[in-house]
């Protein structure tokens, strides 16, 4: 489980270097041209790879924390489920009333 959570973050982290050097790339390109600093920021945003870019973030931002939720839930259950067996009290034998 933990090793493929340390897999999970280490795609992760070489898609945002990547997506991050692509942008880069892009922002070179754009302010080499001989438009206003405020026509190129909003060309630049307004370009299909910046809007790509931000959808993949937004979607590896909701997977992390669709993950953080499992592993908090399954951490949460596995506690339950010890406190149940430490805190389980011995049953009583009742014997039939004489009398």
């Amino acid at each position: 489980m933990m090793m493929m959570m340390m897999m999970v973050v280490v795609v992760v982290v070489l898609v945002v270097v990547v997506m991050l050097l692509l942008l880069l790339l892009m922002m070179m390109m754009l302010f080499y041209s001989y438009f206003s600093t405020r026509e190129k920021i909003v060309k630049f945003l307004q370009s299909n790879p910046v809007q790509i870019l931000l959808c993949v973030i937004v979607l590896l931002d909701a997977g992390v924390v669709i993950a953080q939720i499992l592993l908090d839930l399954n951490s949460v259950k596995g506690t339950f489920k010890n406190t149940i067996k430490r805190t389980r009290l011995p049953q009583k034998r009742c014997s039939p009333a004489t009398g």
